[in-house]
C-alpha cells in the first residue's frame, strides 16, 4: 500500500503573485529541463503545468523578491555604469513592479491532498518506488533524502513532480492535487505546488501598495528598497 504524508490547503485558500493581465486558468509557459532553469516542481517532459501559491502574502513576497536581491558582486562590477546611464541601481523595487501585478487568493474545489514533499514518511516511501529511482540514478542519485527535494538541480525536483503526477487511482483518477514543500527563504514558509488538474477558483485580488506590511518586512530582510 502507497503511504505518503499528505496535507491539504487551508480553508481559508492560499496566495499568488500574479501579473494583472493573466488568471488563474493560464498556467503560463511549461519549462523543459535543465540543471537550474524553470521552477522546482515544473513538467521535467512538458506534459503539465504547475501553479506556485503561498500560504501566505509574505511567503509569495519572500518567494518572489528572493531573486532581486542585489549582490556584493553584482554591485562591485555593474554600480558605476548604472549612475552613469540614471538606470535604477539592484536592489531597487520600482512603483512599475508594483502596478504590473497583483496578489489573488484562490482555493481548490476538490478533495484531493498534497504530497508532503518534504516528511521523512514520504521520502522513505518514494526511495521504495523503483521505478521513479531508476529515473533519478540517471542523475547520479541512488538516495533520495531531504537534500534532493531542496537541491538547485531542478531535474530532480521535476523528475520527482512528473512521477507524482503521473499517479492515479485504481479509476484512473488522479492522486494529488499537487506538491506541499517548504520555502527555502526562510523557516516555517509554506509553499504549493499545484497541478494544472486541479480546479483553482479565485476569491479575492488585491493590488500590491508600497505601504504593505508583508512587503515592507521582506524587503527589509533582503536589503531591497519599496520606490
Amino acid at each position: 500500500m502507497t503511504r505518503f504524508s499528505t496535507s491539504y490547503l487551508p480553508l481559508g485558500g492560499v496566495w499568488r503573485i500574479v501579473h494583472k493581465t493573466k488568471d488563474l486558468q493560464q498556467l503560463g509557459r511549461v519549462h523543459y529541463s535543465t540543471i537550474r532553469g524553470g521552477n522546482r516542481f515544473d513538467s521535467i517532459s512538458g506534459r503539465f503545468g504547475t501553479l506556485y501559491f503561498g500560504t501566505t502574502i509574505e511567503v509569495c513576497f519572500a518567494e518572489i523578491l528572493a531573486r532581486l536581491r542585489s549582490t556584493a558582486l553584482l554591485n562591485a562590477i555593474a554600480k558605476e555604469e548604472w549612475r552613469l546611464n540614471n538606470w535604477i541601481e539592484s536592489g531597487n523595487i520600482t512603483a512599475d513592479w508594483r502596478h504590473r501585478r497583483i496578489a489573488i487568493r484562490a482555493k481548490i474545489d476538490n478533495e484531493l491532498p498534497f504530497v508532503d514533499i518534504d516528511h521523512p514518511v514520504t521520502l522513505a516511501e518514494l526511495n521504495s518506488h523503483h521505478e521513479l529511482m531508476e529515473r533519478l540514478s540517471r542523475y547520479g542519485v541512488n538516495e533520495l533524502d531531504l537534500g534532493i527535494v531542496t537541491a538547485k538541480d531542478r531535474r530532480l525536483t521535476r523528475c520527482i513532480a512528473e512521477y507524482l503526477y503521473s499517479m492515479n487511482d485504481t479509476h484512473g483518477q488522479p492522486l494529488w492535487n499537487g506538491i506541499r514543500y517548504m520555502s527555502r527563504h526562510g523557516e516555517g514558509r509554506e509553499c504549493w505546488a499545484v497541478f494544472d488538474h486541479a480546479p483553482l477558483r479565485e476569491l479575492e485580488r488585491m493590488s500590491i501598495e508600497r505601504s504593505h506590511p508583508e512587503l515592507l518586512k521582506v524587503a527589509a530582510l533582503y536589503g531591497l528598497t519599496i520606490l
